[in-house]
């Protein structure tokens, strides 16, 4: 039988306590290069001059302005968890003072016309957003109309008309666990992504985010 206070100065020498500083040193290393290898490149910069033009496009419209719209981005472009490649921007578009009585469905409809005037059919009305195709950067950008309620924002939903949601809010607590953890976190989700996009191909890659949270 192995006598386990030896087994306790052989794990505590400085012979292994070496070997596991280098350990920790190659995974840290290893980690470092997988997280370079998918770090967005031009493509970022491609989804910046999207949403840009896509939030041009909105602001020169009479009846959004007059709403009051107010765009700010949300998702993993916004959180800066992207990882290569960057093919979509949520662009969230508020509307403090858009009607009470103000149809879901037909809002939609407003905002797939504003950009459809520019860009055609490279506009699609989906069922909580407007798709707009930028097939020169090889992306799109997605536009979600909200309305002011009570201390939260609502979007369309084509099946319970109005949904709560708190994008902005889910940025911030991105940014307070990256703080929280020395910087640590927002890399740990783009790990986490890439190997959920291994594995999983095309599933919803918020349930990344959350399952770190």
């Amino acid at each position: 039988m192995s006598d386990p206070v030896r087994t306790l100065e052989a794990t505590t020498s400085p012979t292994c306590a070496g070997e596991w500083g280098n350990g920790v040193a190659v995974l840290s290393k290893q980690f470092k290069d997988a997280l370079s290898a998918i770090e967005p490149g031009d493509d970022a910069t491609h989804a910046a001059d999207a949403h840009a033009e896509a939030r041009d496009v909105l602001d020169r419209d009479a009846d959004l302005t007059g709403w009051g719209l107010h765009t700010v981005l949300i998702g993993s472009y916004k959180r800066e968890v992207s990882i290569r490649r960057v093919d979509d921007v949520d662009v969230f578009c508020q509307l403090p003072d858009l009607p009470d009585d103000e149809d879901p469905q037909d809002l939609l409809d407003r905002f797939a016309g504003v950009p459809a005037d520019e860009y055609g059919d490279r506009v699609c009305k989906n069922d909580r957003s407007v798709k707009v195709e930028f097939p020169q950067f090889d992306m799109h950008v997605d536009v979600v109309p909200a309305r002011s309620h009570d201390d939260a924002w609502e979007i369309p939903d084509k099946d319970s008309g109005w949904e709560k949601t708190h994008p902005v809010k889910f940025g911030e607590l991105t940014t307070s666990r990256n703080l929280e953890h020395d910087g640590s976190y927002v890399p740990a989700v783009k790990l986490l992504r890439q190997t959920r996009r291994a594995l999983l191909g095309d599933a919803k890659p918020g349930v990344t985010s959350l399952i770190v949270v």
